[in-house]
């Protein structure tokens, strides 16, 4: 039902540009079932936050905590560009 992006920090303390939050955010959208529209809201959490729940469906998960919901504009052409050559 839904896409799962991870961003590595160097250390836990060290805070994630936001330019970073919202291709991450973009990158999930375009790989779940919101792909075709032009906007969604992604929600942010930390990975220590989100589990798989028991019962669920592959891919659902429980989210314990959310940090925020970023509401951003589809671009179907950032997944090329940010893909390695």
């Amino acid at each position: 039902p839904g896409s799962h992006v991870i961003l590595r920090r160097d250390h836990p303390g060290r805070e994630v540009p936001r330019e970073s939050l919202v291709q991450a955010a973009i990158l999930a959208a375009l790989a779940s079932w919101r792909a075709g529209d032009a906007r969604a809201e992604v929600l942010v959490a930390l990975a220590k936050d989100v589990r798989r729940g028991k019962g669920y469906a592959p891919g659902q998960v429980r989210v314990d905590h959310a940090l925020m919901t970023l509401a951003v504009e589809l671009d179907p052409d950032l997944d090329a560009a940010l893909r390695l050559p």
